[in-house]
């Protein structure tokens, strides 16, 4: 009871607020003449309160009891096509299965062979994935195919039709991975396939030459990839799907070969270490050349990382002088050593015998004399002057500060033997070697010795050959050649071979 009383004191309370709100209206507006008439039936507080509560409800309770939940639609396009043709399949059943609302949506296709989803998703999604079906009368079906859609897009499937093989050729190349991309035609090739479902196609053994290699797909093979390989190249795989041309980029395989070291010791004619001299090493079987070193002050050169098998070596001096070894053969993993010898330098000549010879009295040359030309006690050359009456002879500088004579011989002249200068190369004026002509009974000249032999030094037992056969008789005709060799033997002969058996000069 209590609880009711004040609840009539508090209704009644307001109730009095309510009207003497209403007196202070009324005093500007008449409002009592709208509300007299509704108090006779029912009490205009009441309905006050009732349109308090209807504002508060529409405003804070209706937003929470009855708020409108927004929808997003995703949309996407189905085409189906036939796989050999290409061309749409109209009347195909495609069902879209969506797991994460667990709803089923299902069309068919239109003339154009398109089916058009639009699916309600409660938020904003640019992917949804799905579980796509399609059956068609006469062709294989589709069923269960997870797919991944994205807002707005347009998708093709390709069915084939039921019983009729599928031919999907595939050209294969198989090239070297350099920039030329030349084809690997010198060798066999092996090609391996492989599906994730199916059966795939017979390997592929062929050389070469025979590209390219044509494979077909077999019906219901999915995933079809393969794997090229040939000696000496790295083995490639790739995928084969949807493609019609597949070229195999091979990469050569690095194979580290077993080499051999050269090691070449050049030396000077006597002995000495031959340094800065140009070594080339040429293949033997090619000529041509591998590489080339200088020597150091030792006269060595090391080369090394040389291919096992034969090779040319040429030796070339500054001053161009040149030793060549051929087929010098190189071990793998071994050194090989080679000894060359420089020859002696040719001399060079700077110098000179240069003289005239004349008639003493008369002063006129002598152009048809003979001139014998010795160095020391050695013979060098047998000469005549030329129309001038002039003879040069060229001397090299080691020989330069040796002895030169000359003996002229003439059969109207006495025989004359001189020692004459070396003179530069550069001398124009002559020296002058006069001789005296013969009276008539004077004219019996002796006949002139004229030796050569092959060697005039050497270890014993020294073998020389020697050779009168320049000899000659001013007047007349040698008729016997008698030897003495200085140790106690003789013979007789133009030439003779000596063997000295002892030490010594002779």
């Amino acid at each position: 009871m209590a609880i009711r009383e004040k609840l009539e004191r508090l209704y009644f309370a307001f109730e009095d607020r309510y009207y003497a709100a209403l007196d202070h209206v009324n005093k500007v507006i008449p409002i009592y003449k709208i509300i007299d008439p509704i108090d006779r039936h029912v009490p205009s507080f009441v309905l006050f309160v009732l349109l308090i509560f209807l504002v508060l409800f529409w405003f804070f309770l209706w937003p929470l009891l009855f708020a409108v939940q927004q929808e997003y639609a995703f949309t996407t396009s189905i085409a189906v096509i036939d796989a050999e043709t290409s061309k749409p399949i109209p009347g195909a059943d495609v069902v879209l299965y969506i797991p994460k609302d667990n709803n089923y949506f299902k069309a068919k296709t239109n003339e154009q062979g398109i089916v058009r989803f639009t699916i309600s998703t409660k938020e904003q999604l640019a992917t949804l994935d799905a579980s796509l079906s399609i059956t068609a009368k006469d062709y294989e079906e589709i069923k269960g195919k997870s797919i991944s859609l994205s807002n707005g897009e347009k998708y093709d499937f390709k069915i084939k039709k039921i019983g009729i093989y599928f031919k999907n050729v595939i050209e294969i190349y198989v090239v070297k991975n350099a920039p030329s991309s030349e084809k690997i035609d010198d060798r066999i090739i092996t090609i391996t396939f492989s599906c994730l479902r199916g059966s795939a196609p017979n390997t592929i053994i062929k050389h070469g030459l025979e590209q390219p290699f044509k494979v077909e797909k077999p019906i219901g093979c999915e995933g079809l990839s393969a794997t090229a390989s040939a000696q000496g190249y790295k083995p490639e795989t790739m995928s084969l799907e949807g493609k019609e041309t597949v070229i195999f980029k091979l990469e050569p395989i690095t194979i580290v070969e077993k080499t051999g070291t050269l090691e070449v010791s050049v030396t000077e004619h006597d002995s000495t270490a031959a340094e800065d001299v140009v070594v080339r090493v040429y293949d033997a079987s090619t000529n041509s050349l591998v590489t080339q070193k200088t020597t150091d002050a030792s006269g060595t050169v090391s080369f090394d990382g040389l291919k096992p098998g034969y090779y040319d070596v040429v030796a070339i001096s500054n001053d161009n002088r040149t030793e060549s070894k051929q087929n010098i053969k190189v071990n793998a993993e071994e050194k090989t050593q080679l000894a060359i010898k420089l020859h002696a330098p040719e001399p060079k000549f700077n110098y000179k015998l240069f003289f005239k010879i004349i008639d003493s009295e008369s002063k006129n040359i002598v152009p048809d004399a003979d001139v014998i030309v010795y160095m020391d006690q050695y013979f060098m050359k047998k000469l005549r002057p030329d129309q001038n009456g002039i003879v040069s002879y060229l001397v090299s500088e080691a020989d330069k500060g040796k002895s030169f004579k000359i003996t002229v011989i003439h059969p109207n002249y006495a025989i004359v033997t001189v020692t004459v200068p070396v003179l530069e190369i550069s001398v124009t004026t002559p020296t002058i070697v006069e001789i005296m002509r013969l009276s008539a009974y004077e004219t019996n000249y002796a006949p002139v010795a004229i030796i050569k032999a092959n060697r005039y030094y050497g270890s014993v037992p020294l073998t020389v050959e020697f050779d009168a056969s320049s000899s000659f008789d001013p007047d007349g005709t040698i008729v016997r050649y008698e030897w003495d060799f200085g140790d106690g033997t003789t013979d007789t002969g133009i030439t003779k071979t000596k063997n000295f058996a002892n030490k010594g000069t002779y």
